[in-house]
């Protein structure tokens, strides 16, 4: 009887201290615990197509397009151009997946001034002409245009040197939600005149996960220690008339972002999983046949719009769960189609506590019938409790 009481004693410490074990791995997560979980998700997303509406456009810098009208950067001239014919073919509205940081090289006034040695007479007329960049603003100004911001790692002693941001108005439910959010503490931003000009400014910038794939995507985030919207959330809130956004937190983070009267739900940072379906060339309107005359007329009407690239030489391509890398700005207007047909891939915010207490249910049931069990019987018992817990 001593012995079977040492035993039954020991096999409790034992099964405790898995215990302890397993709930620090669902905590902590390590890298092996999270590469397996993120295999499971790519397969599953992989084996699952979704099938829903291609809504968002996408006006593409692609390859047809750099051979029919030169490298990459173009005169901002033929952008506005580009902003013009997609308002008047009934865009609603238009996101730019770039960023135009620097003045117009090839703006007449910054030819004068890279050309010094130019005749007083000729350095005059060129200083006269419209610059380009007021051109493109006068544009936006023209359109619901969202310029796109992205982040920059901070240089050390040039802190001092970073543009003020435009204030954001947004409501807050529930709980300060700045410790749960993906924190970004510099911003490249557009050219004043530019960012003055346009209705609305997001944030394209994401992070990939260990293995260098994209799976999330941030829709609120924190840059330059002010609160913004990502790319894809700010297109859809100035296309619904500009209204303030909220996010609404609880004791566990961040449950979701309210604009354009929906809530859409994240993870605890902000976070959202979007339900990525391979490339689909009918979200594609290359800009060649836009300038060019070529595109139906009527094919923009009605659309939200993103302004990016697929070039293979300008390097805006991703990784993604599919197992092949994806044009950056089509992963922003799939996270948009995700919003519209609210099929936004959701892992509420309270799952982490979910899973810490069937943990410890779980253990605590096999610890009170281990004394009872054989080894045999008892393995069977864990192994159809786990099974039944991963399965679920």
């Amino acid at each position: 009887l001593a012995l079977n009481l040492l035993w039954s004693h020991e096999r409790l410490i034992f099964l405790s201290f898995l215990t302890l074990i397993f709930l620090c791995l669902t905590l902590y997560n390590p890298l092996f615990l999270s590469s397996l979980e993120n295999k499971l998700y790519d397969t599953l997303v992989d084996l699952v197509e979704y099938q829903g509406p291609p809504l968002p456009l996408i006006v593409d810098i692609d390859e047809k397009s750099l051979l029919a009208l030169g490298q990459w950067p173009w005169p901002r001239t033929r952008v506005a151009d580009l902003v013009r014919l997609a308002t008047q073919d009934g865009a609603v509205a238009i996101a730019f997946d770039i960023v135009f940081a620097e003045a117009d090289r090839l703006s007449p006034q910054q030819i004068a001034t890279d050309n010094p040695d130019l005749p007083q007479a000729l350095a005059q007329i060129l200083q006269d002409m419209p610059d380009h960049d007021q051109i493109l603003a006068d544009s936006f100004a023209n359109a619901r245009v969202i310029v796109g911001q992205t982040s920059v790692r901070t240089v050390a002693g040039n802190r001092e040197e970073k543009r003020e941001m435009a204030p954001v108005q947004f409501a807050l439910l529930g709980p300060d939600p700045v410790p749960y959010l993906w924190k970004f503490p510099d911003v490249v931003q557009n050219l004043p005149v530019l960012e003055q000009a346009a209705s609305g400014r997001g944030m394209f910038t994401a992070r990939p996960d260990r293995d260098g794939v994209y799976r999330r995507v941030p829709i609120v985030m924190q840059v330059q220690e002010q609160i913004r919207l990502g790319l894809a959330p700010e297109l859809l809130r100035v296309a619904t008339g500009g209204e303030p956004f909220a996010i609404r937190t609880n004791e566990a983070g961040i449950e979701g972002v309210v604009l354009a009267r929906q809530l859409v739900p994240t993870a605890s940072d902000g976070t959202v999983w979007p339900y990525l379906t391979p490339s689909n060339q009918a979200r594609y309107v290359s800009v060649s046949d836009l300038l060019n005359g070529r595109m139906p007329a009527g094919r923009l009407a009605g659309h939200l719009v993103f302004v990016g690239t697929s070039a293979i030489g300008l390097e805006d391509f991703r990784a993604t769960p599919l197992g092949v890398a994806m044009a950056g700005v089509e992963i922003h207007a799939q996270v948009l189609e995700n919003i519209l047909a609210q099929s936004l891939l959701v892992r509420p915010n309270y799952t982490i506590a979910v899973e810490l207490i069937t943990t410890i249910v779980l253990c605590s049931l096999v610890i009170v019938l281990a004394p009872a069990l054989s080894a045999r019987a008892l393995i069977s018992v864990s192994i159809v409790l786990v099974g039944g817990y991963v399965g679920v």
